[in-house]
């Protein structure tokens, strides 16, 4: 049976590893937004409107992204103080 600390170093590195992934993703989504911002001056107000059809948003994506992160984050930490108490 794994002790207390080995669960909670477990925990850790499996953290630290999500992390890791999703760090990544978020400079990605970033990059393309902001490629997609500076995009957005060379654009006539028609193309605007319909530069985003059929391909992914950027930003919209980033958002998501960062807010998932976030949940996760109260979620895992939960769970570790819960761990840490039994």
């Amino acid at each position: 049976m794994r002790s207390r600390q080995d669960c909670l170093n477990a925990i850790h590195i499996e953290l630290l590893n999500y992390l890791f992934v999703v760090v990544q993703d978020m400079l990605s989504l970033s990059e393309a937004y902001h490629k997609s911002v500076e995009e957005e001056a060379t654009l006539t107000p028609e193309q605007l409107k319909t530069r985003h059809v059929g391909k992914r948003d950027p930003k919209r994506h980033l958002e998501e992204a960062v807010e998932k992160a976030m949940g996760d984050q109260v979620v895992q930490t939960l769970g570790s103080m819960l761990l840490a108490e039994l």
